[in-house]
């Protein structure tokens, strides 16, 4: 939990890593006015522009990249990958760049 989201990793059936993320869309303003504008924008840029580095949510079979639990939260699935954190702030390394 944070920043008034709720997170959850899932593995399905068939082995595949997922991240579930359940945002209360009235504290996220930069969401857009529509509230699902950042995730059209992450899902454009890494589909269309070919963007390795952006995360977007999986589309459900609908094409929809959220589902709407109620009027103020919502619900994004995204693609888990491993990784590590770094110090915030600290400047990456030639080597963090390259590979990111």
């Amino acid at each position: 939990m944070g920043f008034d989201s709720y997170h959850w990793a899932l593995r399905a059936s068939d082995g595949r890593r997922f991240f579930l993320s359940v945002d209360d869309l009235d504290r996220k303003p930069w969401l857009g006015a529509d509230r699902t504008s950042a995730f059209a924008t992450a899902s454009m840029l890494q589909r269309q522009a070919g963007l390795r580095f952006m995360v977007a949510p999986v589309p459900t079979l609908a094409g929809d990249l959220l589902r709407r639990i109620t009027p103020q939260y919502s619900l994004a699935v995204f693609p888990f990958h491993e990784g590590r954190s770094d110090n915030y702030g600290e400047p990456l390394t030639p080597e963090d760049r390259r590979s990111a």
